[in-house]
């Protein structure tokens, strides 16, 4: 399986780790607004980062991890909603 993950602050981190552990899933592409953590990432782990949603939406992807602060998650989760792909959130989905 495919997937994305939208921060990869410390939670898209640990979820990152857990599932490079799982042979089946590769990850495909993140997006990360700190431009020194996900150049970091970019070049550490040889994935790609992207600047926006549109452009990681159009990849064919499975699910995408949704790592965002509360209050910046129901844009991402509209869009993802609207594309037809699935969705990790941890609790809350928004506030």
């Amino acid at each position: 399986m495919r997937y994305a993950i939208l921060g990869i602050g410390q939670v898209g981190l640990r979820h990152f780790e857990a599932f490079s552990k799982i042979k089946k899933l590769k990850l495909i592409g993140f997006i990360e607004t700190n431009v020194e953590r996900a150049n970091s990432f970019e070049k550490q782990f040889k994935i790609k980062h992207y600047k926006n949603l549109k452009d990681l939406l159009v990849l064919k992807i499975d699910f995408i991890v949704l790592c965002l602060p509360h209050n910046q998650r129901i844009n991402p989760i509209k869009k993802c909603i609207k594309k037809g792909i699935n969705i990790l959130i941890e609790k809350p989905l928004v506030i």
